[in-house]
């Protein structure tokens, strides 16, 4: 927290350009530290008791509500871009499997008529369709493990060279 008083008074002669303050001996901000910084509003009754009706009370989620402004806005672009993302993969997997559907539609007539159900034809084109899922899925994150490794040895080796230069 960081209290501070409204407006402090000054006198100033200005003949000596001498200026002080009858505030002199008043503290004009008073920081607290907490053990747990996220029960924060926990503690503020009682420091906001103590410091008096003319203290203002800042604590560090005030101070940096900007920052957590945009962390937030960042956090809900995300969320929408990975939503599109696995929305457009699922719609890919889907018209996949239909076209697969129609392109077998020959096959399908000859396991029906070898008496295989409805249910069975659907199952076997919906463990296709998972196993399509499963496999992107794999090796999207197979990708993704192996790129990020390499960025973060680049990513080594650019700070070992700045700092090397200092």
């Amino acid at each position: 927290f960081s209290s501070r008083r409204r407006h402090p008074r000054f006198k100033c002669d200005w003949s000596s350009d001498v200026c002080s303050s009858d505030l002199e001996g008043v503290a004009g901000g008073i920081e607290v530290m907490v053990t747990d910084p996220d029960q924060v509003a926990q503690h503020r009754a009682a420091i906001a008791a103590a410091a008096g009706p003319d203290a203002r009370l800042l604590d560090w989620q005030q101070m940096n509500s900007s920052l957590f402004g945009a962390l937030m806005v960042e956090r809900n672009v995300m969320f929408l871009i990975l939503t599109m993302i696995i929305l457009v993969a699922a719609l890919n997997i889907i018209s996949g499997l239909i076209m697969l559907v129609k392109d077998k539609g020959g096959d399908i007539a000859i396991l029906r008529t070898m008496g295989a159900t409805q249910g069975a034809v659907m199952r076997i084109f919906f463990i296709a369709g998972a196993a399509i899922g499963v496999i992107g899925t794999l090796s999207g994150v197979a990708l993704v493990g192996r790129a990020h490794a390499e960025l973060q040895s680049h990513l080594n080796l650019v700070c070992r060279l700045l700092l090397e230069k200092k």
